[in-house]
C-alpha cells in the first residue's frame, strides 16, 4: 500500500509555528509578521537584468519573518530556524559579515543598508528588533529564495521604522541589496544576482504582513 502524501503546513500553520519559536527564543509575542513568495520564471530566465523580457509568477512558497521591537536598543538580533545560527547587526554601521556560516544574514543586512541608499528608510531611524526567519523556498532551485528573504526583511524594517514603501521601489531597494551590498550576497546565491527587477508585479500581489 502506497504511503499517504505529506502535506506541509501552509502559511497559516507556519506562521503560528513561528510565533511559538519566536515565543520560545525571547518570552514574549512578535509585533508582526512579514511574507513574501518566491517566483518562477515561465519565460526569460536571466534576460531581466539585461532589460529582456520576462513572465515571472509568484509561487506558494515563502519566507516568513516575525518581527518586534526591543526598546532603547540599537541592534537587530536575527535568528535563521533553517539555517540554526543567530547573529546582529546594529542599523547605524550595516557591514557585511564574512562568517560562510552567517551569509545568510548579509541578505538582511543589504536591505536595511539599500533602504537607507535608496533614500526609503533612515536606518538610523530602525529601532532595536527581533527577527526570526523562516522559509520553505528551496535554496539554489532558481526560485529567488534570496529576493523572497529580502522582501520580507525590506517589509520588516519599514513596519518597525514605521514607514510606508511603495512596492516598486522595495523591489528596487531589494535589487540593490542583492548586487551592492559587498560580496557576500552575491556568493550565498549567484543565480539570485538580478531577481527583484523580474517579481516587481508578481510579488506585490503577495506581499503581506500578518
Amino acid at each position: 500500500m502506497a504511503d499517504a502524501p505529506r502535506h506541509e503546513p501552509d502559511d497559516n500553520q507556519r506562521a503560528e509555528q513561528l510565533r511559538a519559536a519566536f515565543r520560545a527564543q525571547y518570552n514574549t509575542e512578535p509585533d508582526f509578521i512579514a511574507r513574501a513568495p518566491g517566483r518562477i520564471n515561465l519565460i526569460g530566465e536571466h534576460t531581466d537584468y539585461n532589460g529582456g523580457f520576462v513572465l515571472p509568477a509568484a509561487i506558494d512558497r515563502t519566507v516568513l519573518v516575525a518581527a518586534g521591537v526591543v526598546p532603547r536598543s540599537r541592534e537587530i538580533e536575527l535568528t535563521s530556524l533553517d539555517f540554526k545560527n543567530a547573529t546582529s547587526f546594529s542599523p547605524d554601521s550595516i557591514a557585511p559579515t564574512e562568517d560562510k556560516a552567517l551569509r545568510w544574514s548579509n541578505y538582511v543586512r543589504g536591505v536595511a543598508w539599500a533602504l537607507g541608499e535608496k533614500g526609503l528608510v533612515d536606518p538610523h531611524t530602525i529601532p532595536g528588533g527581533r527577527l526570526v526567519i523562516q522559509g520553505n523556498v528551496p535554496l539554489g532551485s532558481g526560485l529567488s529564495s534570496s529576493a523572497a528573504i529580502e522582501v520580507a526583511a525590506g517589509l520588516a524594517f519599514a513596519r518597525l521604522a514605521g514607514k510606508t514603501i511603495d512596492g516598486k521601489e522595495l523591489a528596487l531597494a531589494c535589487q540593490k541589496a542583492e548586487n551592492g551590498f559587498g560580496q557576500g550576497v552575491v556568493l550565498v546565491t549567484p543565480f539570485g544576482q538580478a531577481l527583484m527587477a523580474a517579481t516587481v508585479v508578481p510579488m506585490a500581489w503577495r506581499w503581506q504582513l500578518l
